[in-house]
């Protein structure tokens, strides 16, 4: 666990105590205006990824 090997491939989002990455060609694939996006983690359950405002993916 931990980082991705090649984090320049992934925008990283801070949820409190927790450090998400998201692959960043899943989010150039999202629909101007998206405003959540889902994930699930095995033995936790279904999440969403709120997205405040555009997400800076330079």
């Amino acid at each position: 666990m931990g980082k991705p090997e090649d984090v320049r491939d992934f925008v990283r989002f801070d949820a409190g105590e927790i450090t998400i990455y998201i692959s960043r060609e899943l989010l150039e694939r999202q629909e101007p205006g998206t405003q959540r996006v889902p994930f699930y983690i095995d033995g936790y359950g279904k999440f969403w990824l709120r997205l405040r405002g555009a997400v800076d993916l330079a």
